[in-house]
């Protein structure tokens, strides 16, 4: 019986951190979005900045996310 109670809480904490990792992921893009759709206002830039600010956003969490992992195992 042990066994068992031991893979539920491992799944667990594996569920919580590939939650994080996405949550994390989403927000950075959100904040992306919305400062580069407020710059490319401000300066009539019309999608450069956003697609710029979004591409470093997903690169960022992507590096963040791998790093985070491989020094997990």
């Amino acid at each position: 019986m042990p066994v068992i109670g031991f893979l539920v809480q491992s799944n667990m904490k594996q569920a919580y951190l590939a939650m994080r990792y996405v949550v994390t992921m989403v927000l950075a893009c959100v904040i992306a979005v919305a400062a580069g759709l407020t710059l490319d206002e401000l300066f009539h830039t019309s999608p450069l900045l956003v697609l710029a600010f979004l591409a470093y956003a997903i690169g960022s969490s992507l590096y963040m996310m791998i790093k985070k992992l491989g020094a997990a195992e």
